[in-house]
């Protein structure tokens, strides 16, 4: 047993590369996302698998398996995973507990060569640490203090050293980090619907930039939009600087996006009081939440892990959200395994996973490229991710890489209701030729019906007034096919390859 610092303990069998149990109190995790409890962690890592990657720090794991229960008498959460480590296949385990602070918890986490002689024995080890495994006195962390407001509804975490003082005026929520500086060292938060600017958050925050260097003195830009990984939501933040009473200031400008609405965030300094208004900013950023904090963290009942007892311990939400997470791993590796898959070119292949109609199970949509021949195709896949294993939807070419061919593919939701949209756009040379298919879906199923939409419209780019414009097998004027078009066209999710990942949940395979 090595000597263990104010947080943690380390308990090493064998060579440090065959077996490891670590025991902390776990504040922050690698996404730099603050942890208010077991729960909200555990949410974390169901929300983003690279969380759990960052948090044990292996290259790439696979999730096996995912329980919930109690752990000496404390709520915790399981997740049993494998990955590689200086060669050799590992075995490894994170069980998070409930703590009795404001915010954080414990984690206890184990990793087991599986060709090491005495993998059996280490696993008897580690199960044993677990058995008896208890918090023998509450740890807090020191120097934090949690704000929380009921409506609206939010909460963050700010150091003491960083921050004077909060007030509140209806949905505007004032950060002081310095006192008797309020006017020259100041956090602005408020909320927003996005009504304003189409729920778009670059729109959102070029809108509120404008405004800025129309209203202030002297104002310039000194950096461009740009996505900050920081927090659990997204985010774009710009700085600019300008003048007020003959003083400089420095201006940051924040839009959090979250459950289709938007927070706005400014931090206003001189340059004097910024380093401390920063501090708090960065407080504030990473520990931002939602939606409430859960306060209770008791006994839940249920069994317990960790080889305590036998039995079935999932929870069914932990479980489906482990699933899902195992499950698009899966496919994506399906994908990629596939005879022709294109790993090198340029465009990079794009997913995203979601429950795109509402039946509480979540699929992948995603487009790549395959070789065909001396060609290639790019190709779309719809894929279901149910908690019995995963199923393929659909599968199609998108486009054949040939002149200036291309394609769309992604989730459409007119007036709320999903379709999943195919966009095939075949040039010849100043003809346009393109056709727009929409798929619904079966209600409350991970299947695509029978109904839906056909547009085409084919013409001179220059006279496009003059083109022929098809719905369904209907030739129409070219007013009503725009106005269809425009109808449909209230994206969710777009995947498209000459654009890249972009914003909204789409990821390239490696991210994601």
């Amino acid at each position: 047993m090595t000597e263990p610092d104010s947080n943690n303990v380390l308990i090493t069998e064998g060579s440090e590369a065959d077996f490891q149990i670590s025991a902390e109190y776990a504040v922050s995790t690698a996404g730099n996302s603050f942890i208010y409890s077991a729960k909200d962690f555990a949410e974390q890592i169901e929300d983003d698998g690279d969380v759990l990657t960052a948090w044990t720090g292996a290259k790439e794991i696979e999730l096996t398996d995912t329980k919930k229960g109690t752990l000496g008498g404390r709520e915790c959460y399981q997740y049993d995973f494998t990955f590689e480590m200086e060669g050799n296949p590992n075995a490894g385990r994170l069980i998070l507990i409930e703590g009795d602070g404001e915010f954080g918890c414990y984690s206890l986490m184990s990793a087991i060569n599986e060709n090491a002689e005495e993998a059996a024995l280490y696993k008897k080890q580690r199960d044993a640490a677990e058995q008896t495994f208890k918090v023998t006195g509450a740890h807090q962390a020191e120097g934090y203090r949690i704000y929380s407001y009921d409506s609206p509804d939010v909460s963050f975490a700010v150091r003491d050293e960083v921050l004077e003082s909060t007030e509140q005026s209806g949905d505007r929520i004032v950060v002081y980090p310095v006192k008797g500086e309020y006017s020259r060292a100041s956090i602005w938060m408020d909320e927003d619907d996005g009504e304003s600017v189409g729920r778009d958050i670059k729109a959102l925050i070029q809108k509120n930039i404008e405004f800025d260097l129309s209203h202030y003195d002297g104002a310039q830009l000194i950096s461009q939009p740009k996505e900050l990984n920081i927090g659990r939501y997204p985010v774009l933040g710009a700085d600019m600087g300008y003048y007020e009473k003959g003083e400089r200031y420095t201006c940051s400008e924040f839009v959090v996006s979250h459950n289709g609405g938007f927070w706005e965030i400014k931090l206003k300094s001189t340059d004097a009081n910024f380093d401390a208004v920063s501090g708090a900013m960065s407080d504030v950023l990473s520990s931002l939440r939602f939606g409430g904090i859960e306060a209770d963290s008791g006994d839940s009942g249920e069994p317990e892990v960790g080889g305590l007892t036998s039995g079935d311990t999932k929870g069914e939400d932990t479980e489906n959200g482990a699933n899902a997470i195992n499950a698009a791993s899966e496919v994506i590796r399906e994908i990629k395994s596939q005879a022709g898959f294109v790993d090198n070119s340029s465009w990079k292949p794009l997913a995203v996973a979601d429950d795109f109609n509402g039946d509480n199970v979540q699929e992948l949509l995603a487009v790549y490229e395959v070789k065909d021949g001396a060609g290639i195709n790019v190709m779309y896949d719809l894929w279901s991710l149910g908690k019995d294993g995963t199923a393929k939807i659909k599968s199609e070419v998108l486009f054949k890489e040939v002149g200036g061919n291309n394609g769309i593919v992604g989730i459409v939701k007119p007036g709320g209701v999903p379709y999943l949209a195919v966009y095939r756009y075949e040039p010849e040379g100043d003809l346009f030729n393109n056709y727009y298919t929409y798929f619904s879906w079966e209600k409350d199923k991970s299947a695509l019906g029978d109904s839906g939409y056909y547009l085409e419209n084919h013409g001179n780019y220059n006279q496009e007034d003059k083109g022929r414009y098809i719905m369904g097998d209907t030739a129409v004027e070219k007013e009503k096919f725009d106005a269809k078009y425009r109808e449909l066209t209230a994206w969710e999710y777009r995947l498209d390859l000459l654009g890249g990942a972009g914003d909204g949940g789409v990821k390239t395979f490696d991210d994601f």
